[in-house]
């Protein structure tokens, strides 16, 4: 069993963070990017072309022009791989593996966009550096969940805990993410007062048909 990275007392309910170890592949998603990799030892992204990646580039360019955003992918590889776009430092263990694109086409369908201009541009490659900083947190397992347990006998000398709620598939940091939405949904418990949580995380009283708002 792994350990769990962080618990506390907050409010009188018992928060635990664990690591989700069935976290949702996020490239499962509807991406603006589209990941092309040739990495020896890891199967990463989205596609693995045949051809080489010279080869694979000239004919992107060729397809494509400037009507697409590109940007390189690298891999430090050592007891345990990360990626991300902009390289590291040991050229040992490390080195481009491949590109994360998107086409204008691409562009257009998800985000209406007719004409790439200077900050459309702008705005999509910073959607593309974030795609690959969240893979990354997939590929190195930081995935979360939390686990919200209220004190069911609180006059006795040892509380005794029992789970009131759960959720999970956070990504990254789980102290900027998944605790402190752990923390919102108890300051929504207390202030409330209601027994029952909705799939959404919204409060519910089981004695009504649909939640309050």
């Amino acid at each position: 069993m792994r350990y769990e990275p962080h618990e506390e007392i907050y409010k009188g309910f018992h928060i635990r963070i664990v690591h989700d170890e069935d976290a949702e592949n996020p490239r499962s998603d509807d991406n603006i990017g589209t990941i092309v990799t040739w990495c020896r030892r890891h199967i990463i992204g989205d596609e693995q072309p045949k051809n080489d990646k010279d080869e694979w580039l000239k004919d992107f360019q060729k397809e494509h022009g400037s009507a697409a955003i590109i940007l390189p992918v690298y891999i430090y590889d050592h007891s345990g791989f990360t990626i991300n776009t902009t390289g590291f430092s040991c050229r040992w263990d490390s080195g481009q593996i491949g590109w994360i694109y998107a086409t204008h086409a691409k562009l257009r369908e998800e985000m209406g966009w007719k004409l790439l201009t200077k900050k459309r541009i702008e705005t999509a490659t910073q959607n593309l550096v974030s795609e690959i900083a969240e893979y990354d947190n997939y590929l190195t397992g930081n995935c979360y969940g939390y686990v919200i347990e209220k004190n069911v006998t609180p006059t006795a000398e040892e509380p005794t805990y029992e789970e009131v709620e759960a959720c999970w598939g956070f990504l990254g940091d789980y102290e900027t993410d998944c605790l402190v939405e752990a923390k919102r949904v108890v300051d929504v418990w207390e202030k409330r007062s209601l027994p029952l949580f909705d799939a959404a995380g919204l409060l519910y009283d089981n004695t009504t048909s649909k939640p309050p708002t």
